[in-house]
């Protein structure tokens, strides 16, 4: 069966398949940037995406390629360096492990390629230098290199941000010496005050420094998957401005359609509000195993919305979640001994029941479908359906009767001389309808050869006269 997946950028249903000759496809989630320990909020993008792995996995076996990458430059990790003094490398990869460890708690399948900024800095650099000879980029004074938004026509398809004006500053430049409001940096030059140690030679004419927030993602994708992917998601925080970025620098770039389809999931709430450490509802995976939480009921709780609404995430989901994993984990140990050698081992119904074999002393198949079991009289056709509802003359497992599972057969419709459809005929002028109220309900006939079905069309007292002998009323009122 094809999946279909929300497209971000149709705003309709599309089917995912690989648009590549070698039928491989290819998928792209912005993985975190590792300045400190990912919260609850971006475990659920995530465990998102790893629901839409493992589907895709299961739809084309062994022909998926899951790239996500890692942050390790920009202004965070940069800040959180500096607040430390330690090297940017130390910091990042204390927060590369904790978050590979909470992968790896929540089951999350690890990216077949996993690559860090820091390692394609050349690739970034060679991208930058083809949209300054192209004309979509231009060098600042200050030796940084902007993205011309205007040299791209199709920029805010993504997000529909071209309904919002931006105003072009040529005559008076702001403080990053940009040209327009809405161009973005690909490379930022080397400011010591902020940067520390990290920098790197920059593209032909600009000033050595650092590659841009945006620019690295296109960079790793063009290298890792290819000048064109068929799906990438991520986040709605990242709709704009970054992934709206890509597109325009990756098009622009290559020439060619950057992703055919996107796919972005909503925000994460706590207590109905958004995560803030002033609140008080800011939590990590951490934080909830030392509540006493699993790492699954977390995980749990985090796929029980739909991904693309706004999910309210409390402390009294996760004891739901809790209990139903635990009713799941029961269910699951029922059912191994039921496993075997092979389909023989498991009778039929003893998985829907989730009872054991041993246990069941329901009558065979013979005796249920005698003609007194199915409440038909010798003579006539058998035309009973077996329903195996779980429904029988008294509840499902009680020690009052030997069966637990499906006991009571409902017969089919009878054809009646006045309707050759096989439905029951209208109610008779003269006869009583069903009264209602409580003080008047009928009872329910008693064992598996009374008839429901016709006791509509009789009095109360008639019907239970009939009920109690065990007897099937015929269609005539007046017998």
């Amino acid at each position: 069966m094809a999946i279909k997946l929300f497209d971000s950028l149709t705003r309709e249903m599309r089917e995912l398949r690989p648009a590549q000759p070698d039928g491989l496809f290819r998928f792209y989630n912005c993985g975190p940037t590792v300045y400190a320990p990912a919260h609850i909020g971006n475990f659920r993008t995530f465990t998102i995406n790893d629901v839409i792995r493992r589907l895709l996995e299961l739809e084309f076996p062994g022909k998926v390629k899951h790239v996500r990458n890692l942050t390790d430059v920009d202004d965070r990790t940069i800040g959180q360096a500096r607040q430390e003094n330690r090297p940017l490398a130390d910091i990042t990869r204390k927060w590369t492990e904790l978050f590979h460890a909470d992968c790896v708690s929540l089951n999350c399948l690890p990216p077949h390629v996993e690559p860090a900024a820091t390692g394609h800095i050349p690739e970034q650099v060679d991208m930058i230098d083809v949209l300054m000879r192209k004309g979509n980029a231009y060098r600042a004074a200050n030796g940084s290199v902007y993205f011309r938004i205007g040299s791209f026509p199709g920029y805010g398809a993504l997000s529909r941000i071209r309904d919002r004006e931006l105003r072009v500053t040529n005559s008076v430049f702001d403080a990053d010496n940009k040209d327009d409001v809405g161009d973005f940096a690909l490379w930022k030059a080397y400011k010591p005050e902020e940067d520390g140690d990290v920098k790197w030679p920059g593209p032909g004419g600009a000033a050595e420094g650092r590659p841009g927030w945006h620019i690295e993602c296109s960079a790793m994708i063009k290298k890792h998957l290819g000048e064109t992917i068929d799906l990438h998601t991520g986040g709605v925080d990242l709709l704009f401005p970054h992934h709206e970025n890509e597109i325009a620098q990756s098009q622009c770039c290559n020439g060619a359609t950057f992703a055919l389809h996107w796919y972005h999931s909503e925000h994460l709430l706590v207590d109905g509000t958004t995560m803030s450490k002033s609140r008080g509802n800011y939590y990590t995976l951490g934080d909830l195993v030392a509540k006493g939480y699993s790492p699954m009921a977390v995980r749990y709780t985090l796929l029980a919305g739909h991904p693309r609404k706004q999910l309210n995430f409390t402390l009294d989901s996760l004891h739901a979640a809790e209990s139903a994993l635990g009713t799941l984990g029961r269910f699951s140990g029922d059912l191994k001994p039921l496993a075997g050698p092979g389909p023989a081992a498991a009778p039929s119904g003893a998985l829907s029941s989730g009872r054991s074999p041993t246990t069941s002393t329901c009558p065979p198949r013979s005796a249920r479908s005698s003609p007194r079991s199915t409440g038909l009289t010798p003579g006539r056709p058998r035309r009973a359906t077996m329903r195996r509802s779980g429904g029988c003359c008294t509840p499902s497992g009680s020690t009052s009767h030997p069966g637990g599972w499906g006991c009571r057969p409902r017969p089919a419709p009878r054809r009646s001389p006045r309707s050759r459809t096989g439905a029951w005929p209208r109610r008779r002028p003269g006869t009583l309808k069903r009264p209602t109220g409580s003080a008047r309900s009928w009872p329910r006939p008693a064992g598996p050869c009374a008839t429901a079905r016709t006791a509509r069309y009789w009095s109360p007292s008639r019907k239970r006269d009939l009920a109690l002998a065990g007897r099937r009323p015929s269609l005539s009122p007046t017998s």
